[in-house]
């Protein structure tokens, strides 16, 4: 019977998870098992069957040393984070150590906002931002501070989205560090893209439909439709927005662009001084990093919502 997991990825989405997943665990596939089986962690049915059921989720035998749970939803959905997913890793494995990956606050919520309207809001962006904000969401130092209590610092590993973009090689090598892949063994892993946001143009359209179709967002009812059925229709017409705005002329995807820029002051009031504990926390400098709470300030970013991940 495959052992419990003795790392977890617990997020965020958009901050290099699907990095690590598609590109980083495969490369070093000798040493790295991803068990696949976060989802137990996250719904309170699964976790309530207990520890046995947890390794029972995953029996095949495994020769790789390093067992990873890598799963985004244990950080939270698109409005709400959930530090006590922290609680359910300590009671089932312990000993874990814990990957949890960031992002500065004024890039990563216009790209949770795509997400929540992908999954069928239809709120404008000001709007998910204070119901954001209201909830604590994003609120890293929280999260952070709450895994470095139950686990200790020294088996947290905070990974900055920016640290990806500016040297993929210092970052795989401090993952490699963390998780203990042996010098040896280590090798020059590719920086790619490996997802693309939608359009602005897309996005508005995606809310005309979930108003005409019904809200469904995190922790509501879909309808009266099946869920499963509904959701499958959901997917098919976000992927219809899709397509119908990149056929838009230059001119309209232009005129649709989302203005983030009216935000950022309350995003900066509402994380500035968590932040500021953040770093200290992880022994970073925040001026370092374009975060709300850094002294100059600024927004790294040229085009906040339909800008190219880089990862």
């Amino acid at each position: 019977m495959v052992a419990a997991a003795r790392f977890f990825h617990v997020g965020y989405q958009r901050t290099g998870s699907t990095y690590l997943q598609q590109v980083m665990f495969p490369a070093y596939g000798d040493f790295i098992h991803h068990r696949g089986t976060g989802h137990f962690f996250i719904e309170a049915d699964e976790f309530a069957r207990g520890p046995e059921h947890y390794l029972a989720m995953n029996t095949a035998p495994v020769a790789a040393p390093i067992i990873i749970e890598s799963q985004n939803g244990m950080s939270g959905d698109t409005l709400c984070d959930r530090p006590e997913i922290a609680e359910r890793i300590k009671s089932i494995c312990p000993g874990a150590k814990i990957l949890l990956g960031i992002r500065s606050q004024f890039t990563i919520l216009p790209s949770f906002y795509y997400l929540h309207v992908k999954g069928g809001a239809k709120c404008g962006y000001g709007d998910y931002v204070e119901m954001v904000i209201a909830r604590r969401k994003f609120d890293f130092h929280r999260l952070v501070r709450t895994y470095t209590e139950l686990f200790g610092a020294d088996s947290v590993l905070v990974m900055l989205h920016e640290d990806l973009r500016r040297d993929h090689l210092a970052y795989v090598e401090r993952f490699c560090d963390f998780v203990k892949i042996p010098a040896s063994a280590r090798h020059a892993v590719r920086n790619e893209v490996r997802k693309v946001r939608s359009s602005d143009l897309a996005i508005r359209i995606m809310r005309t439909t979930n108003t005409v179709m019904g809200e469904s967002s995190p922790g509501q009812s879909s309808g009266a439709a099946p869920r499963g059925r509904r959701q499958r229709l959901r997917r098919r017409l976000n992927g219809y927005a899709g397509a119908l705005a990149g056929l838009a002329p230059k001119g309209l995807q232009a005129a649709s662009r989302i203005d983030t820029a009216p935000e950022e002051p309350a995003i900066k009031a509402a994380y500035g001084e968590s932040n500021k504990a953040l770093f200290r926390l992880i022994g970073k400098e925040i001026d370092d990093y374009p975060y709300p709470g850094a002294a100059r300030g600024a927004v790294a970013t040229d085009s906040p919502i339909h800008e190219a991940a880089a990862v």
